[in-house]
C-alpha cells in the first residue's frame, strides 16, 4: 500500500531476508546470507508532529522470526522487552506526508545459535530511509552500530561476558503476507 492515509491503525506482516555478520567472542565469525523470516508491525492510531513539521507514527513490532539451518540460527522477538519504532515523513505536513519516510526499529531479540539462547542488552536499531510503501516492501533496513549478545540467563548481569556481536546486518522486506480471515463458515 502506498497510500499514507491508510497507515495509521494498520497491522501488517511481511516476508523478509536478512544478511549479517556475527563475530564470536572465542574467535571466528559467521556470515549469513538470505536468512528467511517474517515480521509483524502494528502502527499507532494517532500521529505526532515533530517540531520541524514532519509527521511521525509510532510502531510496535509484534512478531520477528528468522531461521537459518546451517549453522543453526533462530532469531525471535524477545517478548519481555519493548520492540518499538517510528515512521517519520521526510517532508513537513500531515498524514499524507508519512511517505516517503524513514522507518526505524529498536528491538530486543533472542538469538539461538546452535541451541544456545542469547539476548541483546541494548536495543538492536535498524533503519530504512526513503520508504515509499507501507508495509515497506522493497526497503532495506540497515543495522546502526554493533549489537552485543549475552547468554539469555545473564543478559541483565552487568558482569556477563559478550558471547557474540552482530557487526553488520541488512534486512530486506520482500513481500507482504496476507493472513486469512474467518469468513464465518
Amino acid at each position: 500500500m502506498s497510500n499514507p492515509m491508510q497507515i495509521l491503525g494498520s497491522t501488517h506482516y511481511a516476508a523478509m531476508l536478512a544478511y549479517g555478520d556475527f563475530l564470536l567472542a572465542g574467535g571466528g565469525s559467521i556470515h549469513c546470507d538470505a536468512i528467511q523470516g517474517i515480521s509483524g508491525v502494528v502502527t499507532s492510531d494517532a500521529m505526532q508532529m515533530l517540531p520541524d513539521g514532519r509527521p511521525l507514527a509510532n510502531l510496535t513490532r509484534i512478531l520477528t522470526h528468522f531461521h537459518w539451518p546451517d549453522p543453526g540460527i533462530v532469531i525471535e522477538q524477545n517478548p519481555s522487552k519493548p520492540n518499538t519504532g517510528t515512521l517519520t515523513g521526510n517532508s513537513p505536513g500531515g498524514q499524507a506526508q508519512l511517505l516517503p519516510g524513514t522507518a526505524s526499529f529498536s528491538q530486543h531479540i533472542i538469538l539461538t545459535f546452535n541451541g544456545r539462547p542469547l539476548a541483546n542488552r541494548e536495543p538492536l536499531t535498524m533503519t530504512a530511509e526513503n520508504v515509499t510503501a507501507w508495509p515497506p516492501v522493497g526497503s532495506s533496513f540497515i543495522l546502526i552500530g554493533q549489537t552485543d549478545f549475552y547468554d539469555l540467563g545473564e543478559v541483565d548481569n552487568p558482569s556477563a561476558q559478550v558471547i557474540a556481536s552482530l557487526c553488520a546486518c541488512k534486512a530486506v522486506v520482500v513481500d507482504e503476507i496476507t493472513l486469512p480471515t474467518d469468513s464465518g463458515a
